[in-house]
């Protein structure tokens, strides 16, 4: 079994590892007392986050869908091995753009 101190201490180096990839767009917020990180990103990128999650170890739960008055609000649910926390990837999706 892998130390929880250990899991808080890799989900508190994802805003550092992701900058490699996504300098600019992606944005990783720790919250280490919940042990959950929120990534912030947009609609194109979701793909190429998901898939760079589960290159570290981590496996999708669920998606969260909510209707707001202009936009839909998508949340990619995270998780890692036992102890390490969730990771939220989060995009908002303007209803004009739908199809």
């Amino acid at each position: 079994m892998i130390s929880p101190l250990k899991n808080i201490v890799a989900l508190s180096e994802l805003p550092e590892v992701a900058k490699s990839p996504w300098p600019s767009t992606v944005k990783v917020v720790v919250d280490a007392g919940k042990r959950m990180a929120t990534v912030a990103c947009q609609v194109a990128e979701i793909p190429e986050v998901c898939g760079w999650l589960f290159s570290n170890s981590y496996n999708f739960a669920t998606l969260v869908v909510q209707e707001g008055a202009a936009e839909w609000s998508l949340r990619y649910i995270f998780y890692g091995s036992r102890g390490s926390g969730l990771v939220h990837v989060t995009v908002g999706l303007p209803k004009d753009q739908l199809v």
